[in-house]
């Protein structure tokens, strides 16, 4: 059996009136949705995300705060205090039991060695030094960053409303030009 069939390409299908309708309902929808667009809404999430991060942002600097308080008075019972304790009795037995009693030794001299008074005021102005750390708190320092050093760049994007629109909206709607609308350079020569 041979059997020749022969193909005829099938029409494409004409579109029913009711889906014509649904085409433009859709259409009119669309049309609707846009009038109605109110872009206050975009500016007003834009600027709740922003206070919610500087809230946030505050929040931490808090936290960071209250650690480093925690921290410096850990630092200074434990650390500073009793350093600074052991320093003081140790300074006030050196003043008592071998500055002063040297001093009063070459107060007695009658002929003073100017060597041994060159060492002791030496001794006396590095004590007096040390001294005026303590007093100016330089036993214990805080590193603080600059605040405008902890600027983090926030970025504002303007985003195009459609990517595929604003890349490729030519191409979109290449296809939907009327035939009246045409170029001669569209028409077949």
């Amino acid at each position: 059996m041979n059997f020749r069939s022969t193909l005829t390409p099938t029409p494409t299908p004409t579109p029913s009136s009711e889906s014509l309708l649904e085409l433009s309902d859709i259409a009119q929808e669309q049309l609707r949705a846009l009038e109605k667009l109110n872009f206050t809404n975009i500016h007003t999430k834009c600027q709740q995300e922003l206070e919610s991060w500087h809230s946030a942002a505050i929040g931490h600097l808090g936290q960071i705060y209250s650690q480093r308080l925690t921290d410096l008075a850990q630092v200074y019972t434990q650390d500073v205090c009793p350093d600074a304790e052991k320093y003081k009795q140790k300074v006030t037995e050196q003043l008592k039991h071998r500055i002063m009693p040297r001093i009063n030794k070459i107060l007695d001299d009658p002929t003073p060695d100017p060597e041994k008074v060159e060492k002791m005021q030496n001794v006396l102005c590095h004590m007096k030094s040390e001294c005026n750390m303590m007093r100016d708190r330089q036993w214990i320092r805080i590193q603080l960053p600059d605040i405008k050093s902890l600027s983090i760049p926030i970025k504002i994007i303007k985003t195009a409303v459609s990517s595929h629109l604003s890349e490729h909206g030519k191409e979109l709607f290449e296809g939907l030009s009327d035939d009246e609308n045409k170029t001669e350079d569209e028409s077949p020569a």
